[in-house]
């Protein structure tokens, strides 16, 4: 992976990699910088930032964490994009599939299937939850997103999302942010993801 520098075109990658480079005092690579811009934009970004970094990074990170923190036209761009979409480099979707396995991540998949009940029967979303296995790991950062109230991100990741199931998303996400939001397998969500946009 190429590390983070100063000369950006103007791609939602290259705009993450400029932030971190105005940012952060140590350069990182295109990987940590997008899991870091990710992470900065999800509920609990302090605890994920204290997760994904160590050191003067954190330090960076924490105290500009708005400004590094993924904007919805980025996110939707990277992580609801043919890449994602059809993503085929198997060292990535292992990580995705190794990362469902887990027994607390098949666990809240299987209730953010449920409270997309509605929405995985038409037709794109139920064709992109089904082919790609990368775009359910989208979509369960995507919930999780801090200032997407009307789920946009979300709704881009599976290609449509049907009104009825914005309230019983909004239940899902109170209901985990009551349960206390597990960071640990936030940030492991967030890492995976990145790492199957930056190979």
């Amino acid at each position: 992976m190429a590390a983070v520098d100063a000369d950006a075109q103007d791609t939602p990658l290259s705009v993450v990699r400029a932030q971190c480079h105005r940012f952060l005092t140590t350069r990182v690579e295109d990987a940590a910088a997008l899991a870091i811009a990710t992470a900065a934009a999800c509920v609990d970004g302090d605890s994920l930032l204290e997760v994904h970094c160590d050191g003067q990074v954190q330090t960076d990170a924490l105290r500009h964490r708005v400004a590094l923190a993924l904007v919805q036209p980025h996110f939707d761009a990277l992580y609801a994009s043919s890449a994602v979409v059809f993503l085929r480099r198997e060292a990535s979707l292992a990580q995705v599939r190794a990362f469902f396995e887990r027994p607390e991540a098949a666990a809240l998949l299987v209730r953010a299937e449920a409270a997309l009940a509605a929405t995985l029967v038409e037709a794109e979303p139920k064709a992109r939850w089904a082919r790609a296995p990368a775009i359910k790991l989208a979509a369960f950062v995507a919930l999780f997103r801090e200032h997407d109230p009307d789920h946009k991100c979300l709704e881009s990741v599976l290609g449509g999302l049907v009104a009825a199931d914005k309230r019983t998303l909004e239940d899902l996400k109170a209901d985990v942010e009551d349960e206390q939001v597990d960071v640990l397998l936030l940030s492991d969500a967030i890492r995976v993801l990145a790492s199957c946009v930056v190979a």
